[in-house]
């Protein structure tokens, strides 16, 4: 009997409160050979966060642009990288926003900056996705945003989480995206080489709307490929 309700418990305590942690499952895929099927379309769901997203980046690409003509723009990062499974080394840095032939680059004097351009609408992690979107009627949901887009022999594969997925953390109206690279082998089969995640502050009250609080990049390692090397900065809030 004092069993049955130990058990009852602790059934109770762990559907009640905070959610239990789980191992962070971004990156699950890569390295794996994964199934394609072209004629996957992204939900009305997906539709919705991804039009979300596009505004939010061509905002921020838009303020840039403008704004760097008169001022110095400047963010800091914590910034990590990690080699085929080392323990990474977080240092704090200090970005510029500067513009490069007409596109956005970072430049910074006290350190080589892991990402060298600005994630915007038209360049980037999405910069594809964000096309197809627009040359389709939203309202139309799933009648026309592919899953999969094909580039030469590689596949992007987006999924995209809002901030109360336990895959996604940030502040209200964070949004995160995910994009798989996927590489067409000799065989034919498709190997996840690359995985990208964005987490991006898509508030209308923000200024700019459309930062970058997080950017991750997962790859395999070329010398094991069981382990990963990864690149890393997040938006330091003071």
């Amino acid at each position: 009997m004092n069993k049955k309700f130990l058990l009852l418990g602790l059934v109770f305590l762990m559907s009640c409160g905070e959610e239990v942690p789980r191992a962070d499952q971004s990156f699950k895929n890569l390295g794996q050979i994964v199934a394609i099927d072209s004629e996957e379309n992204l939900t009305t769901g997906d539709v919705d966060l991804l039009q979300r997203v596009c505004d939010a980046l061509a905002s921020k690409e838009s303020f840039f642009k403008s704004a760097i003509i008169n001022k110095k723009l400047s963010y800091t990062y914590v910034q990590s990288e990690s080699s085929c499974g080392a323990e990474p080394s977080p240092v704090e840095v200090e970005f510029e926003i500067t513009s490069d032939n007409g596109q956005l680059a970072y430049s910074s004097s006290s350190a080589t900056p892991l990402f060298n351009y600005v994630e915007t609408e038209s360049y980037g992690s999405l910069e594809m996705y964000c096309n197809k979107l627009g040359e389709v009627d939203v309202d139309q949901g799933i009648d026309g945003v592919p899953r999969y887009l094909e580039e030469g022999k590689m596949v992007n594969v987006i999924s995209l989480f809002t901030d109360r997925s336990s895959v996604c953390s940030g502040d209200n109206d964070t949004v995160c995206a995910f994009v798989q690279f996927a590489y067409k082998l000799d065989d034919g089969n498709y190997r996840v080489d690359q995985i990208v995640k964005l987490s991006i502050d898509t508030n209308d009250r923000s200024t700019p709307k459309g930062i970058v609080e997080e950017k991750e990049v997962a790859e395999v390692c070329s010398s094991d490929s069981a382990k990963q090397s990864t690149r890393k900065i997040t938006l330091k809030q003071d």
